[in-house]
């Protein structure tokens, strides 16, 4: 096994720590010009199942109102 000095194991430990938060940063400014309408929405339908094998179109209706 290596020995690691105090200095060298900081020096990394900032690296890590740096590279940490500017890749955390990184979905911010890539979705820096988008607006709401241009990311596709879903939801899970499980809950609301046998609804929609009832009444389609009624549901969705119900659905997107609720928002």
């Amino acid at each position: 096994m290596s020995n690691i000095s105090r200095r060298s194991f900081l020096g990394q430990s900032a690296l890590g720590l740096g590279a940490t938060v500017g890749l955390s940063q990184l979905p911010k400014v890539l979705m820096a010009g988008a607006t709401y309408a241009d990311i596709p929405l879903g939801f899970k339908s499980w809950v609301v199942r046998q609804d929609i094998a009832k009444d389609f179109p009624g549901k969705m209706k119900s659905v997107t109102e609720k928002g």
